[in-house]
Order: C-alpha cells, then structure tokens, then sequence
C-alpha cells in the first residue's frame, strides 16, 4: 500500500508540472509552423508521445486544470468539494466533478490528503527530512496548535464567501496555490505571492511546527474530515491478534490511536499503521462499532 499510495502522490506531483508544458504545447501547435516545431526537442518529444494516440495538440488541450483542485481529461472533470462553498451558480457538469472525490471520502475517508494532494506530499517530506535532522542530535523547537482551527478557517471562508460574492479559497488553499505558481512560472516565467506563502510554510513546518497545515489550518482538510465521518470502510483491529506494542500509534501522522480503536474522521487510509503492525491485526474493513470522536 505504501509504494502505491507514493506512485499515486508522484503522478499527481509530476501532472502539476506537465500541464503546463501541455499547454505551451498546444499553444505552439495552434500557432506555429509544424514543421519547425518539431526542431525543439520537448516539443517533439511531445508530438512523438502523442501522435499515435490521435491529434496532438487536441489531446494536449484536453488535460487542463490544477490538480488537487480542479482538473479535467476530455469529459472526465475533478473538483475539490471545498469549491462548491464559492459562490457561483453550479450547473450539472460542475456538481459532477464533485461525485468522485466526494465518493471516496465516504468510502474510506480523507484519501485526499493521504493519496492525492501535492501539497501533503511535499509536506511529508518536509517532515521527513526533519525527522532525519533530528535524528542526527539537532534539536528543532515542535509546536503544536488545535485542529478546531482549521474548521473556524473553513467556516470564516464560507462566510465570506457568501457576504462578499469573493471565494477566499483559492488564495489560502496550498493545492490551488502550487499549481497556479506552477502554471505562472512555466508558462509565463512569473513568481507570485503564492510562492512566497509554501515557501514560508515550508520553513515553519520544518523549523518550528511539523505538518502544522494538514494538522490544524486547512480548511480543505477540515471540510474532508466533516464527510468522513460518514465513511464506509474504517481501519479495523483484531483485538485477538494485537500485542498493544504501540507501533501503529507512533506510524501514524495524524495522531490516531489504532491500538485502542481510537480512530476519527482525520484518517487519510494512507495504511501507514496497517504496515507497522506485527502481527497484521490491522486491515480496513467495515466498521463493527461506533465512530470514534
């Protein structure tokens, strides 16, 4: 589960920077000599990808979008849930988009921050490497603050996003941020204020406050965990099979406590607990017994 779970995180990752290119691509297609394009060695590089699969540029223009936000391949379109609290008016195309990521939360919880998001993924490796420096005997300061924060951030957002008509969404969520720098540094050689914020958020979470967004600001996070509530499929143990060596509480980045059944709606099903058991007395199954708090 675990090098799955990585493969997925990498292909979004790498996506957030080929659409870009996919883009330019297009554009430089639909505009240039065909001919001469095939001089520059990304392009046909592209062209040769692409070219046994139908019209290159139209396939280049049916990838568009920022994932982990909202993305589209030809008729299939992905939205982040936290875009339907935007004040628009959604037609039935747009409420769509919504069905599968909506669908897997409450199939197995918040998959979206363990399995897809950039962000998190990038996260994680910041913590990771932290990890390993502290390893090594240097000793970094680790706040901790509230995950309730999170939730007042995500209801002070809708709220304002129905006073004003102004979605605040997209300039405080990290996913949308990333790859709408992304786009501006590929595409039109620009450096936004967005870069600013991940690289200031990169420090904290390092310095000073391990994976304090996914922990206790994100807004998105907090609106995944509300419909994972209602999740099908939780992470169940075998009481007979558990030895209580607390290896599965100490794998675990968001603070459950699986030996003791204690396991919430912030699970992201990333299986890190499910590989650190012993004695596979983990597994994700249905639930016997009542949500946790």
């Amino acid at each position: 589960m675990r090098h799955m779970r990585r493969v997925t995180q990498s292909l979004v990752l790498a996506l957030t920077f080929l659409l870009p290119y996919l883009h330019l691509y297009a554009t430089a297609r639909g505009l240039g000599d065909r001919d001469a394009l095939l001089e520059v060695p990304l392009w046909r590089f592209f062209s040769t990808l692409l070219f046994p699969l139908g019209d290159p540029e139209a396939l280049a223009r049916t990838l568009r979008g920022i994932p982990g936000w909202t993305f589209s391949a030809g008729p299939l379109s992905l939205s982040d849930p936290l875009l339907i609290l935007g004040p628009r008016a959604w037609g039935i195309g747009h409420l769509m988009s919504f069905l599968l990521p909506v669908g897997l939360t409450l199939l197995v919880g918040r998959f979206f921050c363990g399995w897809v998001c950039p962000t998190g993924f990038l996260s994680e490796a910041i913590a990771g490497l932290r990890r390993w420096v502290v390893a090594r005997g240097i000793r970094l300061p680790e706040w901790r603050i509230g995950s309730r924060w999170r939730y007042l951030l995500l209801a002070l957002g809708a709220a304002y996003s129905v006073l004003t008509g102004i979605s605040i969404f997209p300039w405080i969520y990290p996913p949308a941020i990333l790859g709408r720098e992304v786009f501006a540094a590929i595409a039109w050689s620009q450096a936004g204020i967005g870069l600013l914020f991940l690289m200031l958020l990169g420090a904290t979470e390092f310095f000073v406050a391990p994976r304090v967004w996914c922990h206790s600001l994100c807004p998105g996070g907090a609106l995944y965990s509300l419909i994972s509530r209602f999740r099908f499929l939780r992470i169940r143990r075998q009481a007979d099979q558990c030895v209580s060596c607390s290896r599965c509480v100490q794998a675990c980045p968001f603070a459950q406590n699986p030996m003791i059944d204690q396991i919430g709606p912030d699970c992201t099903a990333c299986g890190a607990c499910i590989q650190s058991c012993p004695t596979q007395a983990l597994a994700i199954a249905l639930p016997l017994h009542k949500e946790n708090p």
